[in-house]
């Protein structure tokens, strides 16, 4: 993914490990309240890819493509960089 992306959030594989760790928290489907550090982790770690822009050079070309198609679908940032999350970590 390029330097960029830990340059703009240097915690962000902390972030991650967080996320990991209670992913089965969220695939349980709990409350919120209940899955301690994974929503605040995958929180922060979507706000990273939004500073990380929709369409830096850097960036791998599907996940351009991507993020253009869904800005034209009317996705709004939060949402793409949500879907660049979601294949970072698929």
């Amino acid at each position: 993914m390029g330097p960029k992306l830990l340059e703009n959030e240097p915690k962000l594989l902390e972030y991650l490990s967080m996320w990991d760790k209670e992913f089965f928290k969220l695939a349980m489907g709990l409350p919120r309240w209940m899955t301690g550090q994974a929503y605040p982790s995958m929180e922060k770690i979507i706000k990273a890819f939004m500073k990380w822009g929709l369409d830096d050079e850097e960036m791998l070309v599907f996940l351009r493509q991507s993020g253009k198609m869904l800005n034209a679908r009317g996705a709004d940032e939060w949402d793409q960089a949500a879907a660049n999350f979601s294949m970072w970590t698929g």
